[in-house]
């Protein structure tokens, strides 16, 4: 902790020239996975933020800022970033699941049955496991 976290952002700053530009969301994205375990959560979530502005249509860096923000009990955020996330990546199975579950846990069953109802278009195959969720849902 401390000291040693600026020193390695510093370096992979510098580091990031040297990269070609399409892998700068990663490295952003790890940076905001050893942020939170350092928990500096400002940091990552700033970092978190980078990542998807770089890559929006990657659902990882969606997935891990609101997983933070779910975990440290900021529902609201959580809520707003997987929103977010489904704007960029609409279909993701992974960001649509988290979505549904976090609106049930939230008690917003409306909104998880307006995310299922996305799924109109979507081939069963694409979607059987966030239909499977939304008859999950039902039966709890």
């Amino acid at each position: 902790k401390g000291e040693g976290f600026g020193v390695l952002s510093a370096f992979v700053e510098q580091c990031l020239a040297q990269l070609p530009e399409m892998v700068h969301w990663r490295v952003h994205l790890e940076l905001a996975d050893l942020s939170k375990r350092e928990q500096r959560f400002r940091d990552a979530r700033m970092l978190y933020r980078r990542a998807a502005e770089l890559q929006p249509q990657a659902p990882q860096p969606w997935l891990e800022h609101a997983k933070m923000e779910e975990e440290r009990g900021h529902f609201a955020r959580c809520q707003l970033i997987l929103a977010r996330g489904l704007h960029h990546c609409p279909h993701n199975e992974s960001l649509l699941l988290k979505a549904i579950k976090h609106h049930e846990r939230m008690g917003d069953l409306l909104a998880a049955r307006g995310l299922l109802g996305q799924l109109g278009g979507v081939s069963v195959d694409r979607a059987w496991r966030a239909l499977l969720e939304g008859a999950l849902l039902e039966a709890r």
